[in-house]
């Protein structure tokens, strides 16, 4: 099956639904036609839902519904569907702190929670950092047509010694500068 994305942060309920379920011809005044929902397209494979901490509480019933049974209704239809794909998940929330709060319900955790892979933060992966400074300094000069900028120990010591509070994404818009302002040459430590 197919692998679908889908960032669920700020959907409303609407949207919500209908981008995940799909909805039946009229089902709303503007349904001329019906919808698959991406987990319609994701039959047999993967839907991956990106910063489910966000999703707002009343559209985590929803959700366990399809978890716990596979099961889902499309807007406007009493047609039970199925579904048979693998849900991952990803939050950059710590989720023990949205169940205690009540910001995330625990009989959803808890379904959701059957495989965890902890992805450390930046700050914690050591080497790490140079590394993927390194991988995203080669994609953004090979981007410009540029050879790729280089870095010195004094370099080395700034990007091990930041604490990365973007993490990832950080990391790779200050490789991604570094190659545009470098022309190539050694990264400047006051770059």
């Amino acid at each position: 099956g197919k692998y679908v994305a889908l960032n669920v942060a700020g959907l409303d309920e609407q949207m919500f639904s209908d981008v995940l379920f799909g909805h039946a011809k009229g089902a709303f005044t503007s349904a001329i036609e019906g919808r698959e929902g991406l987990l319609q397209k994701a039959e047999g494979g993967t839907i991956f839902l990106d910063e489910i901490g966000d999703v707002a509480c009343a559209l985590q019933s929803k959700l366990l519904r399809v978890i716990e049974c596979g099961e889902y209704y499309a807007a406007g239809s009493d047609e039970l569907r199925r579904s048979h794909a693998r849900v991952v998940v990803a939050t950059n929330r710590e989720v023990g702190e949205l169940c205690q709060s009540g910001r995330m319900r625990r009989d959803l955790f808890y379904r959701l929670d059957v495989h965890h892979i902890h992805l450390p933060p930046l700050r914690e992966r050591g080497d790490d950092v140079l590394l993927l400074a390194d991988a995203f300094a080669e994609a953004a000069a090979e981007a410009l047509g540029r050879t790729a900028p280089r870095r010195t120990p004094e370099v080395d010591a700034l990007l091990m010694g930041y604490g990365w509070p973007g993490n990832i994404r950080e990391l790779k818009a200050t490789m991604t500068d570094l190659a545009t302002r470098s022309g190539g040459g050694e990264i400047p430590a006051a770059g």
